[in-house]
């Protein structure tokens, strides 16, 4: 009730503004006559009093913007002044102004649509939390090629790099399943423990590999797809735990992935552990490999940092690995192409410098008033 009748105070006083500096200049003229007075009981004459009025007063403007400083609506009388300031810029020069709102106008709804492109072609698309930390690992062949990598190179990559919180590797296949009657051939993926770490998801009912599960010797478990999860169990939750006979051995059912995942739309229909003996083959290229970045170290620092231990492995077995090197790459250039991002980044800051030209010549709106007014 107290903010509504203060507002109503306000309002009042916004609407009977030359009222209030009428009332205001009329107490400033009575205090200077009653100082004039003063003085002249004092034996001054009346033009000696009027100057030891003024000199007691600090002149009267000065007052008057002390009063109106210390008013409850001053703030809304110089935005009130300000506007009205504007306004008449505005005015004065039309062409000059319909010109600087165009450009502002265009740039905000350029950047409004440049952003909603980016934010879906470059952030949304790839379904995955913080995806500018994905990287995709490559061994680089002597002669520049990019190539996949072997599971010897894999394993010491992992062991030695400090620049990622997790590296994955994944290669493709299809293991039968026997427990629906008749075997059903169903596209595998065969990941590193860490895979699902890598690309930052979480399953939805149960869990994804836990570390150690992709050793030698450790239990066989699986994680299903949505979709598959949906097609054989009936989407019944008591299918964790269950065991499946895929190639004849049984694998632990541990997680069901999440609907809504980039996982599930793939054609892989359930994911795997990938075993990698210790003593594996270091020219036999077939795994593809992942990593994300720990936060604060760039894709550049660690690219350095491949380089540095890709150039160790090639002195220990020169004659396999002489020139090999290795590359990191955006995952996000693999998705929507290197070319396409950049030309994306390119134009956002474009209509960038287009929102900053509208708003510059807004700021110069008072000065072309002026010379306008000159002109005139």
């Amino acid at each position: 009730m107290a903010w509504g009748t203060r507002a109503t105070h306000l309002f009042r006083r916004f609407r009977n503004r030359r009222k209030i500096e009428q009332d205001l200049d009329d107490e400033v003229q009575s205090y200077f006559e009653i100082l004039t007075e003063r003085g002249m009981a004092r034996g001054l004459s009346r033009q000696e009093a009027q100057r030891a009025a003024r000199l007691e007063f600090e002149g009267a403007e000065q007052v008057k913007q002390r009063v109106r400083e210390a008013r409850l609506g001053a703030p809304i009388d110089r935005t009130w002044q300000d506007i009205r300031y504007a306004w008449r810029s505005l005015r004065k020069s039309p062409g000059f102004t319909f010109f600087a709102v165009a450009t502002i106008a265009l740039g905000l709804g350029a950047n409004a649509a440049i952003f909603s492109m980016v934010d879906g072609v470059l952030i949304k698309s790839a379904g995955y939390p913080e995806p500018e930390r994905i990287v995709r690992l490559w061994e680089k062949h002597p002669q520049g090629s990019r190539n996949v990598i072997s599971p010897a190179n894999y394993l010491d990559w992992s062991r030695q790099s400090k620049s990622f919180e997790a590296i994955a590797a994944n290669t493709g296949g299809s293991l039968s399943y026997t427990g629906g009657g008749e075997p059903r051939s169903l596209t595998a993926g065969f990941v590193s423990a860490p895979y699902f770490k890598v690309f930052g998801v979480q399953a939805a009912l149960g869990r994804t590999f836990a570390d150690g599960e992709d050793q030698p010797g450790s239990q066989k478990v699986v994680v299903l797809t949505h979709r598959l999860w949906m097609n054989l169990f009936g989407g019944d939750r008591g299918a964790l735990g269950r065991t499946m006979l895929l190639n004849g051995e049984p694998y632990t059912i541990v997680g069901v992935l999440p609907g809504a995942s980039d996982f599930d739309r793939r054609w892989n229909d359930l994911w795997v552990p990938l075993v990698i003996p210790p003593i594996s083959a270091r020219d036999y290229h077939y795994l593809i490999a992942f990593g994300r970045l720990k936060r604060g170290v760039s894709v550049e620092q660690a690219q350095a940092e491949m380089s540095a231990i890709a150039g160790h492995i090639a002195e220990l077995y020169p004659a396999i690995k002489k020139g090999w090197s290795a590359q990191v790459d955006r995952y996000m250039d693999g998705v929507v192409g290197r070319q396409t991002h950049l030309s994306l980044l390119v134009l956002m800051w474009a209509v960038v410098a287009v929102l900053l030209i509208g708003l510059l010549l807004v700021s110069l709106l008072p000065f072309a008033s002026v010379r306008s007014g000159l002109a005139a």
